[in-house]
């Protein structure tokens, strides 16, 4: 079956972001006494999203919070995280202008599927400056289930209306 699309994940793929994913979820839990290590995040929490993460780290440490409570910390976090990349951007992964350069040259169509807020993902993927004009986006908003379940990437084929064999 021939190729007819690209789903690519953003955070390590398209644009380097999990240090100041990292970073910014120590600033809003640095109230409660929580340091979130790069080896925690990358053994256990690497792309479930800033609300698992949170909310997980609470948990293990044993802190109660609320749910209006975790929810004004992902926000907060939101909030730091896209004054960050408006200020400073995020560097591309080496070879991802090159490789969106192929899928436009090919025709193919493009989507990026992420455990991240759809504002964030958006703003990250606008910061690797891609010349592909047309793409789709599938975040966290939309699936019920994250990584390391398949739904994002089966949402994704949907959208691009493509099988995932396609």
């Amino acid at each position: 079956m021939k190729i007819k699309g690209v789903i690519l994940d953003v955070d390590g793929v398209v644009v380097y972001s999990e240090q100041i994913h990292l970073a910014t979820i120590n600033l809003v839990l640095r109230p409660y006494g929580i340091k979130y290590t790069f080896k925690e995040h990358a053994s256990k929490y690497i792309g479930t999203g800033s609300k698992h993460i949170i909310g997980a780290l609470l948990k293990d440490r044993k802190i109660k919070v609320n749910p209006q409570e975790l929810a004004m910390l992902v926000s907060r976090r939101m909030q730091i995280f896209q004054k960050l990349i408006k200020k400073d951007g995020l560097r591309a992964v080496a070879g991802i202008r090159k490789f969106s350069e192929f899928v436009k040259y090919e025709n193919l169509k493009l989507a990026f599927a992420s455990s991240g807020y759809r504002k964030n993902v958006v703003l990250s993927v606008k910061t690797a400056r891609l010349p592909v004009k047309k793409y789709v986006f599938v975040t966290e908003e939309e699936v019920r289930r994250m990584k390391p379940y398949p739904d994002l990437f089966l949402k994704a084929a949907k959208k691009l209306r493509l099988k995932p064999s396609q």
